[in-house]
């Protein structure tokens, strides 16, 4: 698993890779991620809430979506503990929207997280899962910010811009 995340984050971020934007409800996109894990989640005492309107729209690359989802709902998921609960929310401005994932659980010094080196095994909860994220986001014209702190729990705002779009392939060089 963690040589295939490493040799999908490097096909991500090489140019060659393009990304198809579609309108989605992502409502429905958190359904599908969140009942993946659901009995997990009840398991451990964790509930997790999708705020999202169920008519909502965006545009996005549903899989990347799918992807950047899984990944801060699993470090969600092991950061917190019985009677946590996890949050999807979304707000929309005029030229953006904004996915939020929010938990209770035990959060991590972001500054140490950002100062680390890449594929660092230190904290796992914040390690490659994140940088997928991150990069899954740039692909799409988005941002990622992370907040948290030791004991406080985590909040993960994905920005993505309004407006249809396809990142298109470089053109093959000439010569």
């Amino acid at each position: 698993l963690l040589i295939t995340s490493i040799l999908n984050l490097n096909r991500m971020r090489s140019d060659s890779y393009a990304l198809e934007f579609e309108g989605l409800r992502p409502f429905e996109v958190i359904e599908d991620v969140t009942n993946l894990v659901r009995d997990l989640a009840q398991r451990e005492g964790i509930e997790v809430q999708n705020n999202v309107a169920p008519g909502a729209m965006m545009y996005a690359n549903e899989r990347g979506l799918r992807h950047a989802l899984s990944n801060i709902l699993a470090n969600s998921l092991r950061a917190c503990s019985e009677g946590s609960v996890i949050r999807f929310g979304m707000t929309t401005k005029p030229d953006r929207t904004m996915l939020v994932v929010e938990d209770e659980g035990e959060g991590f010094d972001v500054g140490a997280y950002e100062a680390k080196t890449r594929f660092s095994r230190g904290d796992r909860r914040a390690g490659l899962g994140l940088q997928i994220v991150d990069t899954i986001m740039s692909l799409h014209d988005g941002a990622m910010l992370v907040e948290s702190e030791p004991g406080g729990g985590t909040k993960v705002t994905l920005t993505f811009p309004h407006g249809q779009r396809k990142r298109e392939r470089p053109a093959a060089a000439s010569g």
